[in-house]
């Protein structure tokens, strides 16, 4: 189990519901949990000072309990002992205006967020979004993702290549180095790219390469392939081919071939297949070290 002080601090990020915090500690410790927030709040106007706040917490109990009430004095000890902890997630939560979220190498991450929209990350990729959605919901996107957006307030995904907005959709970007692709899976989504503007509706997909946003095509999948663990490919260069590889693998890719365009697929549970998916179409070789780490192809 995980320490108390972290359970605590998750509860109060919104990582974890109060059900799961009271299965780790008891409903004992939610409602004074929950009473010390009530307090916390009232600090809002001036800067936060835990001692002051937690003696004015202190004074708000003796009060109660001169009234009959029964308090845990032990337990109630525990969490202010836990008091600094959450001075510092609370002025962090609350006085910084942004998230992170990031997908390692070989790893893919899924996140829910407050409005029920969600995003599904592929390996490498991170989102940086800002917690204040009462305007809009923006977040700025690196590498490659999947939305599902509940309807609502402007939903916009920024990336260095462009920006997609939509009120309510499914769809997939993709924005690594100067290539930029949306796909478009059900609902309708704007894509932008300086000047250049193309609607997408359902199964229809642009790609913007160096700058230029190209026509749009018909796509016939409900979903990227990378969420089926396959990437896929249709006319890219060899090198983000490499790029990809090297994102699912976790592994070193030394290209020695000439540059050159590449359309098809690899799968992301053999890497040994991965390579002759990608070496054979094109009449590579590849040499891949004992430990799996490192590989040339040429």
């Amino acid at each position: 189990m995980e320490n108390k002080d972290v359970l605590y601090a998750k509860w109060l990020n919104g990582e974890i519901s109060d059900d799961a915090l009271r299965k780790a500690t008891g409903e004992d410790t939610v409602q004074e949990l929950k009473r010390v927030v009530d307090t916390v709040d009232n600090w809002s106007t001036k800067p936060y000072d835990t001692s002051r706040g937690f003696e004015k917490y202190q004074q708000k109990q003796q009060t109660h309990s001169g009234k009959g009430r029964r308090i845990n004095l032990f337990r109630i000890a525990s969490i202010a002992a836990s008091i600094a902890i959450f001075a510092v997630c609370w002025v962090a939560f609350f006085n910084t205006n942004t998230a992170t979220l990031k997908a390692g190498q070989g790893e893919q991450v899924e996140y829910v967020f407050v409005d029920e929209s969600s995003v599904h990350l592929n390996a490498g990729s991170s989102i940086e979004y800002t917690k204040d959605w009462s305007e809009e919901r923006r977040i700025n996107l690196v590498g490659e993702g999947v939305f599902q957006v509940q309807s609502g307030k402007p939903f916009i995904v920024t990336t260095a290549q462009g920006t997609v907005t939509v009120l309510g959709t499914q769809f997939n970007v993709r924005a690594w180095g100067s290539q930029f692709i949306v796909e478009c899976y059900e609902g309708k989504v704007q894509v932008e790219v300086e000047n250049q503007k193309s609607i997408l509706t359902a199964n229809e997909s642009v790609t913007v390469a160096s700058g230029i946003m190209q026509q749009k095509i018909s796509i016939n999948y409900n979903s990227p392939s990378w969420e089926q663990g396959t990437s896929r490919f249709r006319n890219e260069s060899l090198s983000a081919v490499c790029q990809e590889l090297m994102r699912q693998y976790a592994v070193e890719v030394t290209l020695e071939a000439t540059e050159r365009e590449f359309s098809g697929n690899f799968p992301h549970d053999n890497l040994d297949k991965a390579l002759n998916s990608i070496c054979k179409p094109l009449g590579l070789s590849y040499s891949l070290s004992q430990d799996k780490r490192s590989v040339v192809i040429e």
